[in-house]
């Protein structure tokens, strides 16, 4: 694989905008055969080997497999990761080098929970720029975004979406209009589901007893603090308590 080669082609040889749409449904229908659930949109979990034959197929329709052929010949690694704990970004890719060898370790991650539980409030979504009907397309567009990512590492040693390159890149291999996605973040479903808001002073049971106290984080769960002189002190001054509190236990006091 010539990398230089493969690096001009990328900023001169870019697909024609029905082809895009065209290979965009190709992956699609082989997503749904690989998994009927994907068909039928009814599925709400994700494996590892899903998001790596997600991105396979992205590398074998858009490049003819020269992604794999790059990081193969160069003795890169990549391996990909369902992250619990993302809660704004849809993916993620990083990237390891150790120390006296010039092969890298990439890994690309992905939020699953942002994505599902964003469909579960709403029936559409914005990801790139482009509307997604269902979570499959929504997944689609961040791999995409983050396949970028890792074609500019691996190229350029360096990656960022807010530069000329990476959006020129995003919109004529991709059609992507945009660098974000406006999935439902933790904070905005709670707000827009259970009405739960950070700053506000909610009660919930705990061990027989009705406990009051203030949100301080919302992520999957609510962070609340709940005033109590055994706590530790916090940065207003005040000792709390932290419980992590699902949300739909949660009952607005103001």
């Amino acid at each position: 694989m010539d990398a230089h080669a493969f690096a001009r082609s990328l900023l001169q040889e870019f697909p024609r905008p029905d082809a895009i749409f065209e290979r965009q449904a190709a992956i699609k229908n082989k997503m749904h055969d690989v998994e009927p659930k994907f068909r039928e949109g009814q599925y709400t979990t994700l494996s590892a080997k899903h998001l790596a034959l997600l991105f396979n197929l992205i590398d074998q329709h858009a490049f003819a497999g020269r992604i794999c052929d790059l990081l193969n010949d160069a003795g890169h690694r990549l391996t990909f990761r369902l992250s619990r704990r993302m809660t704004h970004c849809g993916g993620k890719t990083t990237t390891r080098v150790t120390n006296g060898s010039s092969k890298k370790d990439f890994e690309i991650a992905i939020a699953p929970r942002l994505i599902f539980e964003t469909f579960a409030v709403q029936r559409t979504a914005v990801v790139t720029g482009n509307v997604c009907a269902d979570p499959l397309q929504a997944l689609t567009r961040i791999m995409e975004h983050e396949t970028l990512h890792l074609l500019e590492m691996a190229l350029w040693n360096e990656s960022s979406c807010a530069r000329r390159r990476f959006k020129l890149l995003a919109e004529r291999w991709f059609g992507h209009r945009e660098s974000t996605h406006r999935l439902l973040t933790p904070s905005e479903r709670a707000a827009k589901r259970f009405a739960i808001r950070v700053g506000q002073t909610v009660s919930f049971p705990c061990a027989g007893k009705t406990l009051v106290g203030k949100v301080n984080r919302i992520t999957s769960r609510a962070t609340v603090l709940v005033p109590d002189v055994t706590g530790p002190r916090y940065s207003d001054g005040n000792r709390y308590r932290k419980f992590y509190v699902p949300l739909g236990l949660l009952d607005k006091t103001s």
